[in-house]
C-alpha cells in the first residue's frame, strides 16, 4: 500500500512539474510575443511622430504664406507680373493624415490586444490609436468641404495665370482682367481671399491636431520604453 501510494505521489509530483514547465513556457512565449509588439509599436510611433512633425512645420509654413497673400492683396498691383506673384503666394494643401496603424490594427483584428499585460499601457495604446481614427476622418471631412466647395471658385479666378506655361502672352491676356486684385469689393477678390481665410482656419485646426497627437505619441513611446527596460 506504502508503495502504490508512493508511487501515485511521484506521478502527481510529475504532473504537477510538467504542468509547471508548460505553464513557464506559455508565459514566456506570451512575453517574448508582448516585447515583439511593444517594439513594432515603438517603430510605428517614432516614424508617427516624424511625420506628425514634418507636417506641423509644413502647416505652419502654409499658414504665414496665406498670411502674407492676405496682406499683399491689399497693396497695390502695378502690374501683371505683380499680380502674378501675389497668385503665387496662394496654397491649397488638402494632404490627408496618414498614420502608421498596421501593427495595431493586426492586434485588433486577431484579438491579441490583450497580450498588453500593464493594463494603463494598454489602455493609452487604444487611446491613441482611437485620436488616430477620429483625426483621420476629420481631415477627410474638412479636406473634401474645402476642395469641393472653396477650391473650384479660386481656380477660376485668373485660371488661366496658374497654368501659363500653355498660353502664349497674347491669349494670357484674352479675357482677363488682372486688376480686379486692386478692388477689395470685386466678386474675384472675394472669392480669392474667402478661400485663403477657410484654408486657413483649416491649417489652424490641423495643427490642433498635429500637436496633440504628437504629445500623446511621445507620452507612448516614452512609456513603451519604460516597459521595455524593465523586462
Amino acid at each position: 500500500m506504502k508503495y502504490a501510494i508512493g508511487e501515485i505521489l511521484l506521478v502527481v509530483i510529475g504532473i504537477l512539474i510538467a504542468l509547471q514547465v508548460n505553464n513557464w513556457n506559455e508565459d514566456r512565449k506570451s512575453e517574448i510575443l508582448e516585447i515583439k509588439v511593444l517594439k513594432r509599436l515603438r517603430q510605428d510611433l517614432v516614424a508617427d511622430t516624424l511625420y506628425l512633425n514634418d507636417r506641423l512645420q509644413r502647416t505652419i509654413n502654409l499658414r504665414a504664406e496665406q498670411y502674407e497673400f492676405v496682406h499683399e492683396i491689399y497693396n497695390t498691383q502695378k502690374s501683371e507680373k505683380e499680380f502674378r506673384k501675389v497668385l503665387g503666394l496662394q496654397n491649397w494643401d488638402s494632404d490627408n493624415l496618414v498614420m502608421q496603424i498596421s501593427t495595431y490594427e493586426e492586434l485588433k483584428s486577431s484579438g491579441q490586444i490583450n497580450i498588453l499585460e500593464n493594463e494603463g499601457l494598454k489602455i493609452q495604446v487604444i487611446d491613441l490609436y482611437h485620436n488616430y481614427e477620429v483625426a483621420t476622418k476629420h481631415f477627410e471631412e474638412i479636406n473634401g468641404l474645402t476642395s469641393r466647395e472653396f477650391l473650384p471658385g479660386a481656380l477660376r479666378v485668373g485660371s488661366k495665370y496658374y497654368f501659363s506655361d500653355i498660353y502664349d502672352e497674347e491669349r494670357l491676356m484674352e479675357g482677363t482682367d488682372w486688376r480686379f486684385i486692386n478692388d477689395p469689393t470685386s466678386e474675384s477678390f472675394k472669392i480669392l481671399e474667402d478661400t485663403q481665410m477657410m484654408y486657413n482656419m483649416k491649417y489652424g485646426y490641423f495643427i490642433g491636431y498635429f500637436e496633440n497627437l504628437l504629445t500623446k505619441s511621445k507620452s507612448l513611446i516614452k512609456n513603451i520604453d519604460n516597459e521595455l527596460q524593465g523586462r
